[in-house]
């Protein structure tokens, strides 16, 4: 509700940075928020975590190398990306991809996946999905949990139990609400709805990050930022199932 102001909480949270969604990529912040010495508190209006998918893909970590896999030019996978994208991704993100998702691995594997037990799996050449098809022609993936179900479950369970080891919290039946922003627009916090309907506005001088997911189902915003035929892929049905019954 737009209206809706800091004064009509009835309760005030503060914490170093607010994580609003607790699957992956609000995890994956919150990970990075520790790593930066911050305390995160992550939210999420679900009463779990959501957990899909299985792998990722990573260049030129140490671990990838000391199990034998090959190393990669950088600038080669970049150039590959940015041709497939008919010269419309974005290369700043895909650069931090490309030189620094090997670290990110390693910090993963070190700090999460062997001391909580999580299990991982190099993709090579005879356990690619034919579907990834950047794995498809370089062995970059590295899945975190089993293989052969899709879910990072396992991977998300033991990276939740290294934030909370380390100063996170996260609570659940949590809806953010409201942005809130001061005098010169910066966004400073956030006002929630707790299980039973209450206010509570969480202050978060250090920042705020949005994991929320897909904007499929939301019209507005599908029209402010993709193009007509993406728009078209989300409103009608039959054109989107179409599409994949062609795959």
């Amino acid at each position: 509700e737009p209206s809706r102001t800091p004064d009509d909480c009835t309760e005030t949270l503060t914490c170093d940075v607010l994580v609003i969604g607790a699957g992956v990529s609000g995890s994956m912040a919150a990970f990075g928020a520790i790593q930066g010495g911050a305390k995160p508190l992550i939210i999420d209006k679900h009463t779990t975590f959501h957990f899909g998918g299985n792998g990722a893909s990573f260049i030129n970590s140490r671990h990838q190398l000391e199990a034998g896999l090959p190393e990669y030019d950088p600038f080669e996978l970049l150039y590959k990306q940015f041709n497939e994208s008919q010269s419309r991704a974005d290369m700043a993100l895909l650069a931090d991809w490309a030189f620094q998702s090997g670290a990110i691995c390693d910090e993963l594997i070190e700090k999460v996946a062997d001391p909580y037990g999580v299990p991982y799996v190099y993709k090579t050449e005879d356990s690619f999905d034919q579907a990834y098809e950047l794995q498809a022609n370089y062995m970059t993936g590295v899945v975190f949990g089993d293989l052969n179900v899709d879910n990072y479950k396992p991977f998300i369970t033991g990276l939740h139990r290294y934030i909370e080891d380390n100063g996170g919290e996260f609570r659940y039946q949590v809806r953010a609400e409201k942005l809130v922003q001061d005098e010169t627009g910066r966004v400073t916090g956030v006002i929630c709805s707790d299980a039973d309907g209450n206010l509570v506005l969480v202050e978060a001088p250090k920042g705020v990050i949005v994991c929320t997911g897909s904007y499929g189902h939301d019209q507005k915003m599908l029209q402010a930022f993709c193009s007509p035929m993406v728009q078209r892929l989300f409103t009608e049905s039959n054109i989107y199932n179409s599409y994949f019954d062609a795959e």
